[in-house]
Formats: structure tokens, sequence, C-alpha cells
């Protein structure tokens, strides 16, 4: 079964297991060498067709499996409703907006942002995210240790992070190594500017121009401000106009013309099981 089999990889290992530190002491070697067994020995899916979503994760898949795969990014979140609504928002308010996108867990490096947001406080940063029961504590840390120019939506409706991306122009995202990075195109179709870390599918697809990407916290700031300088409705709706090729359409377009030609070239496969 496994030559006739597609399967879309998001990454080839655990996220939180790979940012930790399993090998200090006997024990957490103990209770991390059965995942690694099985990482390690999965025949099926490397003898498998493997898509995934970016080339920062497909390099990943080389140098971890040793295997090809073919990218075919995922489809983000589509928005349409007038990008004029900042400006309105701005005339209501002099304070600009800076939002992120994501879980409320540790890897997603939230504390970076509360840094930021503590040396701006004439900025407004409201984080949008959902949280689990066993991050709750992570997240509750998060909100004792804000500043108060920081608002959290936990568990945000969809509306509320509309409302939301409606009024902010940046986008700040702090995850290290973000395999490909759906927020990250979802803010740019809603007109903001997005800013990361100098890594991951950020940095190899080059989704986030160089500008706005950084290494260290001095860089954060100084892309923030180059970010809210520059922002206006023209890029804004360039921006829009890029994350459009990531839509949900041409994501079944692109996936539709795959696995068409795939089964055209894998038509051995099933003639001999008939």
């Amino acid at each position: 079964m496994a030559e006739r089999t597609i399967v879309y990889v998001h990454y080839p290992t655990d996220l939180e297991i790979s940012q930790k530190d399993y090998n200090s002491n006997i024990m957490k070697k103990l209770y991390i060498k059965p995942y690694l067994f099985v990482s390690n020995n999965l025949d099926y899916i490397k003898k498998a067709t493997i898509i995934t979503n970016s080339n920062y994760t497909k390099n990943a898949i080389k140098h971890t499996w040793n295997a090809d795969s073919t990218v075919i990014y995922p489809p983000c979140p589509q928005y349409s409703f007038p990008l004029e609504d900042k400006i309105n928002e701005e005339e209501e308010t002099d304070t600009n907006t800076v939002c992120s996108l994501g879980r409320f867990t540790p890897e997603k490096e939230y504390d970076t942002i509360l840094q930021i947001a503590k040396k701006r406080p004439i900025i407004k940063f409201e984080l949008i995210g959902s949280v689990t029961a066993d991050k709750i504590s992570y997240l509750e840390g998060l909100k004792n240790k804000a500043s108060k120019n920081v608002i959290f939506h936990v568990n945000a409706s969809v509306n509320e992070k509309i409302e939301v991306l409606k009024r902010s122009k940046i986008l700040l995202h702090s995850f290290k190594g973000e395999h490909f990075g759906v927020a990250i195109i979802e803010a740019m179709s809603a007109g903001l500017i997005p800013i990361t870390h100098n890594s991951g599918a950020a940095k190899e697809d080059q989704l986030v121009d160089d500008v706005f990407r950084y290494d260290n916290l001095e860089n954060a700031f100084e892309c923030l401000d180059r970010a809210l300088s520059i922002w206006n409705l023209d890029k804004a709706s360039k921006l829009r106009q890029y994350a459009q090729n990531f839509s949900p359409e041409n994501f079944n377009k692109n996936l539709k013309a795959f696995v068409e030609n795939w089964i055209k070239t894998h038509s051995h496969l099933f003639k001999k099981n008939k």
C-alpha cells in the first residue's frame, strides 16, 4: 500500500520534542527513545509519495528521512473587507495596533512579543490565540508579565479576530523556524505587514521581505518601526494580492493537478492489483 499512498506531511518531527533538551539526563533519553525509533523507521511514509507545506519543510524531510517531497502550499484564509477601514480606525485613535496570531504555547516565543511591547508603550499589541488545558498556566504567566498595552484575545471568535485584523497594520510573528506560517499569509490578506524571525519558511521560501525579518530584539525594533513608517493602503493592497497565491482555491487546483498526474504516472501500481 505504501507505494499507492500520498501523504501530506506538516513536519517530520514533533515540534515540542524538537525544541526541548531531551539529552540532559537518562530519564529524558528513555522517555524520547520510543518516539525517535518510530520517527526514524517510518518506512511506510518514506516509501509513499510525500507532499509538504514549504521548501523549508521539504529540506527538513530530506535531512530527517532522506526522502524527497513536493511542495504544495497550504490553503490560507482570505479577507475582502475594505482596507480603508484601517484608515477609519486610525482617525478614531492615535494608537497604532500590532497583532499576533497563533496558539498560546511556549514554542511560539510569546515572551519576545512581550519584551517588544514593553519597549513600545505607545503601540497597542493585541494577541489572538487559542489555548489548550495543558497550556493555561503558560498563558497566565504571559498575562502576568504583560505590560498595559497588551491585550489578549483567548479562543477568539472569527468575528473578534476579524475586528482586530481590521484595526491592525502589523503582524508580529515570533516563532523561530516556522514550518510555513498560515498566520503570516492570513495577515497579508488583511493588509498587514508581517514581521517574523529570520528563519523557517519566512526566509527559505521568501514569504517575508528581508527588511521585515529579524535575528534579535534590536533588529525586531528596527523592523517594527520601519513597517509602521511605510504602511499605506497601496502597500496593504499589494500584500492582499500576494496572499491570493495561497488561497483555498489555488490549493485545491494545485492538489487536484498533482493527484491527477500522480495517478497517470502510477497507473501500473493499480493495474497489477485488479
